[in-house]
């Protein structure tokens, strides 16, 4: 079983490697490289050029781009090294709910996907929204103190939200989930308000200091006209 898991791993991580460096550009991609371009080059997001999601992405795929330099190659790899580490969580998960042979399926499915490794290769908002959503409910299910688990899996939700607006009701569930188990427990209750609070703090409303239309029109009104998150 484990030679099993691990050649999915190994299976995932070459075609990753093949789409990472021969994959057709999408098209979506060049708004993402631009963005991490125009970070670097001493931009500020949403003021000076239009960008239609959160801000978590652009900063986070900014990092290995002032590392190893600018290029399309570089976000690429860098959406594989967290598809590697969602497709970690994926077996964790599964493991922890149903047992091995579950987490077998589960990577399977993945590693065999052609299509879903080329999208969650490509330099695009995909497989860290989902990594992060996928952390976030992973924390639930550990054996982590409350209400400390209560906060970092609220505050992880909130930062995929802000990497792909998409998985808002996702948030909404989980406050939701939150709430219905912990009503009567008032340090729950406030870890899961003061972690909403805080990533508000932290990450939207310098944003919103900064330029607050264009960051309300960017990523809601445009997106909501456009159907398209």
């Amino acid at each position: 079983m484990k030679i099993l898991i691990i050649a999915c791993f190994f299976l995932y991580f070459i075609f990753g490697l093949f789409f990472a460096f021969m994959g057709q550009i999408h098209t979506d991609e060049q708004i993402y490289f631009y963005t991490t371009f125009a970070l670097m080059n001493g931009h500020t997001l949403y003021k000076d050029f239009f960008y239609q999601h959160g801000p978590v992405m652009p900063y986070v795929y900014s990092v290995p781009q002032m590392i190893f330099g600018q290029s399309l190659i570089v976000g690429r790899l860098t959406s594989l090294f967290f598809g590697i580490l969602m497709l970690f969580i994926v077996y964790k998960i599964s493991n922890k709910l149903e047992g091995k042979f579950a987490a077998l399926i589960s990577v399977a499915l993945l590693s065999f996907s052609l299509f879903s490794i080329y999208n969650f290769t490509a330099m695009m908002t995909y497989t860290l929204s989902i990594f992060l959503a996928l952390c976030s409910f992973y924390i639930l299910l550990t054996n982590m103190k409350e209400p400390f688990k209560i906060f970092l899996s609220v505050f992880l939700m909130m930062l995929a939200v802000e990497t792909r607006i998409v998985i808002m009701p996702g948030l909404f569930l989980l406050l939701i989930y939150i709430f219905i188990l912990n009503y009567k427990n008032i340090k729950n209750i406030l870890a899961a308000a003061s972690s909403v609070i805080l990533n508000f703090l932290t990450i939207i409303l310098p944003f919103l200091l900064i330029a607050k239309k264009q960051l309300i029109f960017d990523t809601l009104i445009w997106a909501s006209n456009q159907n398209k998150f």
